[in-house]
């Protein structure tokens, strides 16, 4: 009896023992599955906070929007369209986003972003190309080298300070044909231009007359006004300030003459017969004198008089079809086509009298030289 108490106590003992290892146990393992849980926690948590940190931070911030290729549009205009401000989040910037709200703009014809080191975003564009003004009703609009008009925006204003206005040319070939004609004209050229519309001269029904912003006058054609851009070099050159440019159409000339708002027109003459009366063409019209000119004027004989183009039996122009070859010969001095031969024989006796003329000066001062010897 004695010997079952003294193992009763050690047995209790052992088991107590193993509950305790089991209770350890279990501990572990809850630590362990809680351990599991709450790493990817806190990890998250740390993680937040960084991006917390970064968020509040200068560096998570667009540090500047650089501009390159404008002109004609400001700098805060091109942010404007792309929706980019300084503190603006860096990584939030979509390059290809921007891009097509700034090409939404009728104004460019090309974007690039690009997203640089140092939380710097780079937009460079490239311009249309403005040839002028002109309002359409109250409304003005732009013009530009492309062929394509657009509403004259308050953004838009700063530009009409560098381009002509445009009168006229309502009729949309018109309006074709003068862009087109734009194509070789530099920028710096249109810049010197206040103002363009049509003055019909004799030689061009639809001559372009542009005024300069120095005050000058320069006419072409469509396919001449390329030649504006050697404008200054012209209008230094120039002696008479209020003579206007021509740009002579299939020429490289470009001349400086009487403007055509100046020029006094000749009163119409009429055809008469030795006896008086009128000389009447096929049409049973007057037949009008006509002169002989090109586009820069009138050509003039020795004394300076307009030389008169013959008539036919019918009463029609008869010009002479070598006219300028005679002309710089010499054979309209008198105004009317002279005979060559008659042309050398006065030359000849011309020459003769000269000489003759010659030798009795000489014998003359012969017998005076022998006078006073």
């Amino acid at each position: 009896m004695s010997q079952d108490r003294n193992i009763l106590p050690n047995e209790q003992d052992g088991v107590e023992s193993l509950f305790n290892d089991k209770a350890v146990a279990n501990d572990n393992e809850h630590f362990r599955l809680a351990h599991r849980r709450l790493f990817p926690l806190a990890l998250l948590l740390a993680s937040a906070f960084l991006v917390f940190l970064y968020v509040i931070s200068p560096l998570s911030r667009v540090s500047a929007v650089s501009v390159s290729g404008n002109d004609y549009l400001s700098m805060d205009y091109i942010r404007s369209l792309a929706g980019i401000k300084e503190d603006d989040f860096y990584y939030t910037v979509v390059p290809a986003s921007v891009e097509s709200k700034i090409l939404a703009d009728p104004m460019i014809r090309s974007c690039t972003v690009k997203l640089l080191s140092g939380n710097i975003i780079q937009i460079g564009i490239e311009e249309k190309q403005p040839v002028g003004y002109r309002y359409d009703g109250d409304e003005p609009e732009l013009l530009l080298s492309d062929d394509e008009t657009i509403a004259l925006t308050s953004a838009y204003m700063p530009i009409i300070s560098r381009v002509p206005l445009i009168s006229g040319f309502d009729d949309e070939e018109k309006t074709h044909r003068l862009i087109k004609a734009f194509e070789n004209v530099t920028r710096n050229a249109i810049e010197d231009m206040a103002g363009i519309t049509q003055y019909p001269l004799s030689y061009d029904d639809e001559a372009l007359e542009v005024q300069m912003r120095d005050g000058g006058w320069f006419f072409s054609s469509y396919y001449s006004l390329d030649k504006i851009n050697e404008y200054s070099q012209y209008a230094s050159a120039q002696t008479n300030k209020d003579y206007c440019f021509y740009a002579i159409e299939d020429t490289a000339v470009v001349t400086s003459r009487t403007c055509p708002w100046n020029i006094v027109s000749v009163p119409k003459e009429y055809w008469m017969s030795e006896s008086g009366d009128y000389i009447y063409n096929k049409w049973g019209d007057k037949a009008i004198k006509h002169y002989y000119r090109d586009e820069t004027g009138y050509y003039l004989d020795a004394n300076g008089n307009y030389i008169l183009i013959p008539i036919d039996s019918n009463g029609d122009d008869d010009p002479d079809p070598d006219f300028l070859t005679h002309y710089n010969a010499g054979w309209y001095a008198t105004g009317v086509l002279q005979d060559p031969s008659q042309v050398q024989e006065e030359e000849t006796d011309e020459e003769n009298q000269d000489d003759a003329s010659g030798e009795t000066t000489e014998e003359n001062n012969a017998q005076s030289d022998d006078s006073q010897g």
